[in-house]
């Protein structure tokens, strides 16, 4: 596997371990739709989350309003929607991003929550 997909994997467990430790129940990791995915599906108190996970080494210079783009967040949304229909959710919900910042030894942890809403305009 090339060090980016393995940054990813990486990323996505330190978010997921991130998540648990702050009271959200991981209910899905990885979720297909379609040749669509959904990072990590969560739920805590009446919300049920999904978390697109961005994982970048720190001289990697970026700006964080560009991890997802639009059509990423159109997808992620689609994602959603299916999930709720075929899984019959009945809560709230929300979309967040989470970056996995890596330096040398470490990693800093970035959660941004409510980062994108669905809007029919």
């Amino acid at each position: 596997m090339s060090e980016s997909y393995d940054t990813g994997k990486q990323g996505e467990q330190a978010a997921a371990d991130y998540l648990s430790s702050n009271g959200y129940n991981i209910i899905d990791r990885n979720w297909h739709c379609g040749k669509y995915e959904i990072d990590i599906i969560c739920k805590r108190q009446d919300e049920i989350i999904f978390v697109e996970v961005k994982s970048h080494h720190k001289s990697n210079i970026f700006d964080i309003k560009l991890l997802v783009n639009k059509e990423k967040r159109r997808k992620i949304i689609y994602s959603a929607d299916k999930y709720v229909r075929i899984k019959n959710i009945k809560l709230n919900a929300r979309f967040d991003i989470i970056v996995v910042i890596y330096n040398a030894s470490d990693y800093v942890i970035e959660h941004i929550p409510n980062a994108f809403y669905y809007s029919r305009y």
